[in-house]
């Protein structure tokens, strides 16, 4: 049997080629000697692994793959980690927590991030795995996912997402296509949890969208496919829609509740079409501008689209749904079944479930 001999920083000499991937391991990596393509002298940082990784060429002979990176378990504190054409792996227990002490910030910018603060242009790339993503510093461009340049094909998959002050996942008008999985939270501390500016496909699943500062959803532009169990905010309308003109936003969930704020509020001049399916609609404010379970203050007749819903109002003068219009067509598909009539200005095409009286106790 060979000897396994260690050179001076601990490396075994007898290292394992592994094509195109590069590793990372913040507890034994070396960046000044680890290599691309050596399983046995990894990376300390993801910069540096970024840095050092290949785009591959698909029109070569032969085809030539991306880099994948795989990071191992460990905490790390950067950012700016998209490069186009390179793949990224996290394996469970990796955790991209960034916080600025490593790089002198806290800086702006997204973990990943193809704006001017990150890339600064498109980037093809699949970060999947067991990831843990934190923004944790005190600055408006601090989002986990920045997808802002023309042109980006982007797909996450990850086991939670966190943001302090800036919302968590954010795009920019043309930025592409972006296909975000997380199996438990999406969640901001003050921001909004998923703010969508622009590009489509956008395609988010996850547990929970949480937020204690913002929306849960919030649509200016773009198309929107979401599924979450539960869409939450305490203090903003869980889910809010201000524009998008020909967007066609689709929302599946158990609950979508607020708090403070009507559970969804729609308020789009360019009238895109939501559509809501399968959610109770909770309100838990007590007033009757804001106890309401949809709140419309736009002219969007025949865009709101409820199927198979529950519509609860907390407040004791509140509607199931407001508008501020008259008239304001409401679609009602499968059967809606509402605690509160609706609001003069609504009339509603479909089946109603009737009135179901709830108390306040049943949906706290």
């Amino acid at each position: 049997m060979s000897a396994r001999i260690l050179n001076a920083q601990g490396i075994l000499s007898s290292d394992v080629p592994t094509g195109n991937l590069l590793w990372v391991d913040a507890v034994n990596g070396i960046d000044a000697l680890a290599m691309r393509g050596r399983m046995t002298i990894p990376f300390k940082t993801l910069t540096a692994a970024k840095n050092a990784a290949r785009s591959g060429n698909p029109s070569a002979t032969p085809p030539i793959p991306n880099d994948t990176i795989i990071v191992l378990p460990g905490y790390y504190d950067e950012k700016n980690l998209l490069k186009n054409g390179v793949n990224w792996h996290f394996l469970p227990g990796a955790s991209v927590i960034y916080k600025g002490l490593q790089d002198g910030g806290p800086h702006d910018g997204g973990i990943f991030d193809t704006s001017s603060l990150g890339t600064n242009g498109p980037v093809a790339s699949m970060i999947t795995g067991w990831g843990v993503f934190r923004v944790e510093v005190s600055t408006t461009a601090g989002h986990v996912i920045h997808s802002a340049a023309t042109g980006s094909d982007l797909l996450i998959h990850a086991r939670k997402m966190y943001s302090y002050v800036a919302a968590c996942v954010k795009t920019g008008a043309n930025s592409g296509t972006l296909n975000i999985q997380v199996l438990e939270a999406i969640e901001s501390s003050s921001g909004r949890v998923v703010e969508i500016g622009g590009g489509s496909p956008n395609i988010i699943r996850a547990n929970r969208l949480n937020s204690s500062g913002g929306a849960g959803l919030y649509v200016s532009a773009g198309n929107v496919d979401l599924d979450a169990q539960y869409i939450s905010s305490s203090s903003d309308s869980a889910i809010s829609i201000s524009g998008g003109s020909g967007s066609n936003i689709v929302v599946r969930a158990y609950e979508i509740n607020s708090s403070s704020k009507p559970a969804v509020y729609y308020n789009a001049s360019s009238n895109p079409v939501l559509t809501i399916i399968g959610a109770r609609l909770v309100s838990q404010s007590e007033t009757a501008a804001d106890g309401r379970a949809v709140r419309i203050d736009s002219n969007s007749s025949d865009k709101i689209k409820l199927d198979d819903c529950i519509l609860i109002a907390s407040a004791a003068a509140a509607d199931s749904v407001y508008a501020a219009t008259n008239p304001t067509r409401v679609h009602f598909l499968h059967g809606v079944a509402q605690n509160k009539s609706l609001h003069a200005n609504v009339t509603y095409i479909g089946v109603t479930l009737g009135i179901t009286l709830y108390t306040n106790s049943a949906i706290s």
